[in-house]
């Protein structure tokens, strides 16, 4: 897959391709349903050059050196130069293993570039919350885990809703609720730094997740964002109650930090809602603290 090739490798709808972990190479297989003749193969380090953006390239490098992705399939939607026109391409990734050891990544590289040209926005709608703006779940899940491999960073992981919001459809209709949902995204974002330091994330209906980096002070970085984001619309007053748990407290697995925020979360809606509870495994109450703070 030379860039400078404008024939074999350049034209083509869909290339398949196997890494090899043993020696970290990956070696063409095919072409459209037909073998390759001659082509050579690639270290990672090249391959993964062909990939425009540098998340995307970051992402890719990421799961091949983990060895062990959550899922045993991986696919992902970026442009590469392949040849002298960058193209949009859908890449999946087959993992395969043996007595629990990594042995090989089957791929796919797929040309997708006639619907991405013809629809500019698929990938930014395919990432981000068609109503709010705000990243996907699962899309800020990718981000999350690149994220707490920095040892060097604290942060905190928090979900939160809006409280009786089923009430505010109900007597408002539902496309005040958007508007309420959209209101909140906007100050969820003016109260945290949208440069990439912080993520916030729509999980659907009224629920969302936010994760926040920190330096000292986690408890106080939380309460002041918390505080920010209950308000009035139109004269109507909502709150919000938020469940938040510390890294540096419960380490830095993705699934457990999630659950502990959303036992949080629950938690806050037992202490009268409109409260942020922080997992606290200390207490023996279980995982919430005993001393919730609520919006002044």
């Amino acid at each position: 897959m030379d860039k400078k090739k404008s024939g074999a490798a350049a034209n083509f709808y869909e290339i398949s391709f196997r890494y090899s972990f043993s020696d970290k190479t990956v070696y063409p297989v095919s072409r459209d349903g037909k073998p390759f003749a001659e082509e050579k193969a690639l270290s990672a380090h090249k391959a993964l050059s062909f990939v425009s953006d540098e998340k995307d390239r970051s992402f890719l490098s990421e799961i091949i050196k983990s060895a062990s992705p959550s899922e045993t399939k991986v696919k992902r939607i970026c442009k590469m130069k392949i040849s002298e026109e960058e193209k949009w391409y859908l890449i999946l990734l087959y993992f395969s293993s043996e007595n629990g050891k990594p042995q090989y990544i089957d791929g796919k590289i797929i040309d997708v570039d006639s619907e991405f040209a013809e629809v500019p926005s698929l990938k930014y709608h395919a990432y981000h919350d068609y109503l709010t703006g705000l990243y996907r779940q699962n899309y800020a899940k990718d981000i999350i885990l690149e994220k707490l491999k920095d040892m060097n960073k604290n942060y905190v992981f928090c979900i939160f809703d809006i409280d009786y919001f089923k009430g505010i459809n109900d007597c408002y209709g539902h496309q005040f609720g958007d508007k309420v949902l959209q209101y909140l995204s906007k100050l969820a974002k003016a109260n945290l730094r949208m440069d990439g330091t912080d993520i916030v994330a729509r999980i659907g209906g009224d629920e969302f997740l936010a994760f926040v980096e920190y330096e000292n002070d986690a408890e106080e970085r939380v309460k002041k964002f918390h505080s920010s984001l209950a308000g009035v619309l139109d004269g109507v007053e909502f709150s919000v109650s938020m469940g938040a748990v510390d890294t540096s407290i419960a380490g830095r697995d993705y699934d457990t930090l999630y659950r502990h925020a959303d036992q949080s979360l629950y938690a806050s809606k037992r202490f009268g809602r409109g409260v942020c509870c922080f997992h606290d495994p200390t207490v023996k109450n279980g995982y919430f603290s005993n001393n919730p703070f609520k919006r002044k």
